[in-house]
This record gives structure tokens, sequence and C-alpha cells, in this order.
């Protein structure tokens, strides 16, 4: 599995024929699959990985599967030179920092895909989006206080307006900026 390549969960694979996956079967076949991405199995499961960046991985549930999107590289390899180029471009901004922090988004990357038409990609990966997150804070800041504030608020808030998120974004960091490198 560690190999980069990313196979289905199904029941055939993971458990008897009979018996279907568990979520804990479902992470351990993904886990070293996908590529620097963010994933949402349902329940409030999320997670982040790393392998491939040739993959993809579908959100709408646990037992949805997971595919490889090799039909179309070309794509694939830009999203993932794209994802490169915005921490180049954190990089370049704060050349200090480099090597001590994960790079985050603010306004986080999935509001995309949950309110389509809210915000580009442009403004998304730009320079005033992107936070510092030292590594050693990484874990217990951004994966889980600053997760669970995002979680909080996609449930609180199925239609916001684009001044309602970015003022989420401001809250989180009113809360957590003093944490972050260079701090906000």
């Amino acid at each position: 599995m560690g190999d980069g390549t990313l196979r289905t969960a199904s029941p055939q694979r993971t458990g008897s024929p009979q018996t279907p996956p568990t979520l804990h079967h479902y992470l351990i076949g993904v886990r070293f699959a996908v590529g620097w991405c963010y994933w949402e199995l349902g329940g409030g499961w999320n997670g982040y990985g790393e392998g491939s960046p040739l993959t993809e991985v579908d959100v709408d549930g646990l037992m949805c599967p997971v595919r490889q999107n090799l039909q179309n590289k070309k794509t694939t390899r830009r999203k993932y030179k794209r994802e490169k180029n915005y921490r180049k471009k954190f990089f370049k901004a704060h050349p200090k920092v480099k090597g001590n922090v994960i790079v985050h988004h603010a306004v986080e990357q999935q509001v995309l895909k949950r309110y389509p038409g809210l915000f580009t990609k442009k403004e998304i990966h730009s320079i005033k989006n992107l936070r510092g997150i030292p590594k050693q804070l990484n874990s217990g800041l951004h994966l889980s206080e600053i997760r669970k504030s995002w979680n909080g608020f996609y449930k609180n808030n199925p239609n916001p307006t684009k001044n309602q998120v970015l003022q989420h974004a401001q809250t989180i960091d009113k809360n957590f900026g003093h944490l972050f490198d260079p701090p906000t």
C-alpha cells in the first residue's frame, strides 16, 4: 500500500465477503495512498494523507469507492502543481519560516466545493489567505482546533454569504493568529 497505488475499499478487499469494511479498515486502506489532500468520510470523520498525487477520494461517504485518476493525469498534475505553488508563494513572501511551518488557508480550499461560486481559486490561494502554522503546533491547532471550528461552521451554515465565511476566518485568526508564524 505504501507504493502510492490506490485500491478501492470494498467488502471483498477488507473483510469477509459477507462483512463490509469498518471505518478502521477503510482508513488503513487509504492511509498511504492519498496525495497531500483532504477528505471527508462523513459522520465528522476527516483526514489528511500523503502519497501519490495522482489519486482522488470520493467524499460522498464511507462506502464510496476510492479511485485513481489515471485517465486525466495532466489535469491532476496541474492541480498538484498549483497546490505546491501556493506554498512557494507563501515561502517567497516569508522565507525565514520555510521548513518550520505548514501552510494553511485561512478560508479553506474545500470552500470551493462546499459553496461553489462563492470564492475563486485565485482568492483562496492568494497570499493574504495563507497562514503559517508551526509544525509542532499543526496537529493540535490546525488538525484539531481549527478543524473543529470549520466543521461547526459548515454544519451551522449550509448556505453562507461570502462575508460570513470571511468573518469566520477572521474569528479563527483572532483566536489563534498569535500562534501563527508570522502572527496575524
